[in-house]
């Protein structure tokens, strides 16, 4: 792990920094983006940002900026009382905000992407995906609309779910 950053750790500050580092490392554009989790909103809002320098981006269960409002009234995960979303960040770095104004300005037409989601739902991670469609939970049901929503932010786009995968699908 690297250093802390100078507060406060915005995502237009950390999009900033990620673009300054690319600069200096002198790695020539276009870029393919990987997000996961809060990164996938970070590689978004850098997309966003600089758009002529991103070739494409693939989200691996990605968060949405729209997730805290839809999620935080109907999860039933135990992490919701610990503080499960600052632990993943989202309310400290204020992305969600960010990430909406963002998308409002520029949108992602003609940049490729790839939104990686996984089987298995967090909030539920040993249930399959036909358990937790039987289950009738909302939070579920939102969830998969976001991720659906990410997926249609580009023109070229698809989505892969990774079934026996839980959040951290690299792990899995």
């Amino acid at each position: 792990m690297s250093d802390p950053g100078p507060e406060p750790r915005t995502a237009p500050v950390i999009v900033g920094e990620l673009h300054a580092i690319i600069r200096r490392a002198r790695i020539t554009a276009p870029y393919v983006l990987v997000g996961a989790s809060i990164a996938g909103v970070y590689a978004r809002l850098y997309a966003y940002t600089y758009p002529h320098t991103v070739a494409g981006i693939v989200l691996v269960d990605a968060a949405h900026e729209e997730e805290l409002a839809q999620l935080d009234a109907t999860i039933t995960c135990p992490a919701r009382d610990i503080g499960c979303w600052e632990i993943v960040g989202v309310a400290k770095y204020r992305a969600v905000e960010e990430a909406r104004a963002a998308r409002g300005a520029v949108p992602l037409a003609g940049i490729p992407l790839v939104a990686l989601t996984s089987g298995r739902y967090v909030a539920a991670p040993t249930a399959t995906l036909s358990d937790l469609e039987a289950s009738g939970d909302p939070s579920y049901a939102y969830w998969l609309s976001f991720q659906s929503d990410l997926v249609d932010q580009s023109d070229d786009s698809r989505q892969i779910i990774a079934t026996d995968s839980a959040h951290c699908i690299a792990c899995n």
